[in-house]
């Protein structure tokens, strides 16, 4: 028989914050009393301990058993000295809930406070430490890859623990620490199967603290001289093969899912994706049933229900984009589903994402609210009329100033949903979401974050009857664009014809304002209603991900000078097609106002999408949103290809009979209604 060998804790400074700065003094020798004698302990289970799992013919529960060959660690512990002495026992009982296990050579415990006996021995490193309020804690390790076993749990996994106050006490009553997952396959790809991975944002597997009294983990804190398996895991990998109508089971740590994913993989590394974004509780010895999933899609399409609407062909990785919808009911998908194409076309035929839509990989995912229209609020965040919505998204009856939705619950859905994320393509900050709300009150609002994540919130405003929103360029202007002090001036008629104002259009020219210009291109408005000033430099252009460099604080030094102004004049080896210079020339320059301020504030063409949301980005913003398609795609932005490439075209100003979607009317027909709304608020801006 091994003889067990408690190794001395580590020193403080491996365990942080997680223990105290005292570390355990841990005998290496066994006890000399009653050596070469026999010691035997009965263990039995108190409802919970799975050392085996065998599941009755009915399919109701589970029976627990004991097997032949079955190997604990029985140590005795005196808390005084912090000392223990222990051995291995076995079983040679089969099948039975109650066995007896054997130390032929002789370990007995003398005078020890009590006994701590461990399932199975193999995955417990003999390691303890004091925490902080002076309990002892045991390192415990949930392999990230398990074997997959057809009606059971791969044996050794159900890890279980006995506690025994009375060192004299033969009985050791185990528990099970850990949580099962129990489900089953169905479908006619099961057999093509090779290994199933669950992963969520939760700790699944690794290595982590157990504290035996209060039967809690710690997992939060990394224990380097044992981490097997490279410390703390969010997934858990069941290694098949797999056959139809068994159920398998998976070992993993007790925590809260807020959402998971289960990911099938054949033996080529293709995936069929399943996801959910409802919480689940994993408790300790608790069997969590996932039931029957069915197998039937093809390896390598996206989660079900998801629509992969656009599919990249170009860039070393796909530049993703996820489209939600929220207040849609079940029998409303097809009018999600709808909304959310016309949105992306609108998008997609507007420059440059027309020109780059090869870069783009584009998900539709539905998600089912139990309520049609969005909650409404008193217009200050309180919610007065509640709508049960997946999203929660709510603003108010004649107000959007608080438009807003539970933003950790979209990102959640996209981190579940979106299969470039699960296979760490790319991250959530890196996907910009389009949340439609089936609503008919006005709105738009986009939420950013100084990481790169950001939600635009389009309602489908006045989508079902055809009726159109009318947006007004603003009604004053700079004085002068060089000079800030010189005020303001009202906006000529000349002007006005000149940019044709106001602007017709509908909730998807608020889709390619929000999503497009907000959410993609990380731009601020350019538009103003008093003649307010703007003080100091913009702070947001030094985030992580910059936001709002489509706008300048300064006149002499726009961030737009050398790759636009500088090449425009001439002053670069950059060249530029003669028609295409003709159209820059008339409308590149340094206007002053943006921001929602008319003076101190300075935008680089006339008119844009971030004025009047019609479907037109300036040459600077179509720059900065290529900039940012080779970013995410990792490619190089090169200067010249751009000029090359670029297609200077406002539907608005340069054609009288413009194609879908940019056919929404110039200027109203007879008989239509129209509905003259206000600019789009500012995004709402999140520092990490």
């Amino acid at each position: 028989m091994r003889k067990l060998f408690i190794l001395a804790a580590m020193v403080a400074a491996v365990f942080a914050a997680s223990c105290s700065e005292e570390a355990l003094e841990i005998s290496v020798a066994p006890s000399a009393a009653g050596q070469g004698s026999e010691k035997v302990f009965y263990a039995t289970f108190d409802g919970e301990t799975k050392s085996y799992l065998s599941m009755n013919d009915a399919g109701t529960h589970a029976d627990v058993l004991w097997n032949a060959g079955d190997e604990i660690i029985v140590m005795g512990l005196k808390k005084d000295s912090f000392t223990a002495t222990g051995d291995f026992f076995v079983t040679q009982d089969e099948g039975v809930s109650t066995a007896s296990f054997i130390c032929t050579e002789g370990w007995y415990p003398e005078d020890e406070d009590e006994i701590r006996a461990f399932y199975p021995s193999d995955l417990w490193p003999v390691r303890l430490v004091e925490d902080d309020e002076g309990y002892i804690c045991h390192a415990v390790v949930v392999p990230p890859v398990q074997q997959a076993v057809a009606g059971g749990l791969q044996k050794g996994l159900s890890v279980s623990v006995a506690l025994n106050k009375s060192a004299e006490a033969d009985e050791l009553h185990f528990k099970n620490i850990l949580s099962l997952i129990r489900f089953r396959l169905s479908g006619t790809g099961v057999n093509k199967i090779s290994k199933i991975r669950l992963s969520s944002d939760a700790y699944l597997s690794g290595d982590g603290l157990y504290n035996i009294e209060t039967m809690s983990f710690d997992t939060g804190y990394y224990v380097p001289a044992v981490a097997m398996y490279g410390g703390l895991s969010k997934y858990v990998e069941l290694n098949g093969p797999f056959v139809a109508g068994k159920d398998y089971y998976m070992a993993v740590m007790p925590c809260i899912l807020a959402g998971f994913k289960m990911s099938f993989i054949n033996a080529e590394g293709n995936k069929i994706l399943r996801a959910s974004a409802k919480a689940v509780e994993l408790q300790r010895s608790r069997i969590t049933d996932f039931g029957t999933i069915t197998i039937e899609d093809t390896f390598g399409d996206p989660p079900s229900g998801v629509e992969r609407y656009m599919t990249h062909t170009q860039g070393s990785k796909p530049v993703c984009m996820a489209v939600l919808g929220d207040a849609f009911t079940a029998s409303e998908q097809d009018k999600f589903k709808a909304a959310a194409h016309e949105a992306v076309d609108a998008l997609f035929s507007t420059e440059p994402f027309k020109t780059y839509k090869d870069y783009f990989t584009v998900y539709i995912m539905p998600a089912v609210s139990n309520e049609s229209g969005a909650s409404v609020t008193d217009g200050n965040g309180n919610v007065v009329t509640p709508h049960d919505t997946f999203f929660g998204a709510s603003w108010g009856e004649n107000t959007y100033g608080d438009m807003t939705c539970n933003n950790d619950c979209v990102a959640n859905y996209v981190s579940t949903h979106c299969p470039e994320i699960y296979d760490e393509v790319v991250t959530v900050n890196e996907v910009p979401v389009l949340l439609i709300v089936n609503d008919d009150r006005y709105g738009g609002r986009c939420t950013l974050w100084d990481n790169g994540r950001s939600v635009g919130i389009v309602p489908t405003t006045h989508r079902d009857s055809g009726e159109k929103l009318r947006w007004s360029f603003p009604d004053i202007v700079a004085a002068s664009n060089e000079s800030s002090d010189a005020g303001t001036r009202d906006l000529t008629q000349e002007e006005r014809d000149a940019i044709v104002s106001p602007y017709y259009g509908s909730w998807l020219n608020v889709a390619v304002h929000e999503f497009g210009g907000h959410a993609f291109g990380r731009f601020g408005d350019e538009y103003w209603y008093d003649p307010i000033k703007g003080e100091g430099p913009i702070d947001n252009h030094s985030w992580t991900v910059p936001f709002k460099l489509n706008v300048s604080s300064s006149y002499d030094n726009v961030p737009w000078q050398s790759e636009v102004l500088d090449v425009l004049g001439g002053g670069s080896s950059i060249t530029v097609d003669p028609e295409k210079m003709s159209i820059y020339s008339s409308r590149v320059g340094r206007f002053q106002g943006g921001l929602l301020c008319a003076l101190g504030r300075w935008r680089s063409e006339f008119v844009s999408c971030m004025i009047d949301n019609r479907f037109y980005f300036s040459l600077w913003q179509r720059m900065l949103i290529v900039k940012r398609i080779m970013s995410l795609s990792g490619e190089t932005f090169d200067l010249q290809e751009f000029y090359n490439k670029d297609v200077p075209y406002d539907p608005t100003r340069d054609s009288q009979a413009a194609s879908a979607p940019a056919q929404i009317a110039r200027k109203a027909g007879k008989g239509e209604i129209i509905h003259e709304v206000p600019m789009l608020l500012p995004p709402r801006e999140h520092h990490n």
